[in-house]
């Protein structure tokens, strides 16, 4: 396939939060997951209106929310090497905790945060590679 239409450093989908405050929510993602900023464009009024961060391998774009868009939260499912340290982590760094650390029938150990924003971060780190087959089998085990 040919990714030369996407910028160095950029996958196919990348994903871009609408928030109340781009500058505090850069340093959230700062402290909560190390993110490293690696774009930031400031507003005649000095405020930043749009800002990039790399967290792992992934980029994520934000900007401010203007005029009459409304709030748009999100999710995002995020492997980890240690979900148990990174939310608590993720939990000290302001977020509400919606899962505590569990392992599922789908071969992942999981959890879940809420930031100020009312974005979802899912956290997981897969502990069991599953086919197809015992995926499904398992999953009506579990009643899904």
């Amino acid at each position: 396939m040919d990714t030369s239409h996407i910028p160095d450093g950029y996958h196919t989908l990348t994903s871009y939060y609408l928030v109340a405050d781009v500058a505090a929510y850069v340093q959230f993602l700062t402290t909560a997951f190390g993110a490293e900023v690696t774009e930031k464009l400031e507003g005649e009024n000095g405020a930043i209106m749009h800002a990039e961060v790399r967290i792992g391998d992934s980029k994520l774009m934000m900007g401010a929310r203007t005029g009459d868009r409304p709030a748009q939260a999100c999710m995002q499912y995020m492997y980890v090497p240690d979900v148990d340290q990174a939310y608590q982590h993720l939990i000290a760094s302001g977020a509400h905790s919606v899962q505590a650390p569990q392992d599922t029938f789908y071969g992942h150990r999981t959890a879940s945060a809420r930031d100020a924003e009312g974005n979802e971060w899912w956290l997981a780190r897969q502990i069991q590679k599953l086919t197809p087959e015992e995926l499904q089998r398992k999953a009506r085990e579990a009643g899904r």
